[in-house]
């Protein structure tokens, strides 16, 4: 007999048989095999994920900063956003980048010329 539970990437309800667990250990978490890829993602971040891993693993499952967030719990979807939302380059381009010249002593060796 199944638990009635929750998705913990959608919120949507769904259905749990704790002795059915060995074969879809997954369902603990999520609905669906696709949103415990997610909650594997972001569990990871910060740990084993940095951001840009972070964010190249939600890619690869199809999330990217054009992706409809409505349909995930809106702490996920803000997580996800900021995932993978790329970084503004704080006004980088505008400034020109100067070649440095460096000064070297004389060597002491060649003292007279």
């Amino acid at each position: 007999m199944g638990n009635l539970t929750k998705c913990s990437i959608c919120g949507a309800e769904y259905t749990y048989c704790p002795n059915c667990a060995g074969s879809h250990a997954w369902k603990f978490y999520t609905d669906t095999h696709e949103h415990y890829q997610i909650f594997l993602v972001l569990k990871n971040y910060g740990t084993d994920l940095d951001k840009d891993k972070a964010r190249i693993e939600l890619e690869n499952l199809g999330i990217t900063s054009d992706t409809d967030f409505s349909v995930f719990k809106p702490k996920i979807a803000e997580r996800l956003k900021n995932l993978v939302t790329p970084e503004p380059l704080n006004d980088l381009e505008d400034i020109s980048i100067k070649p440095v010249t460096r000064r070297t002593k004389k060597s002491k060796l060649f003292d007279n010329e």
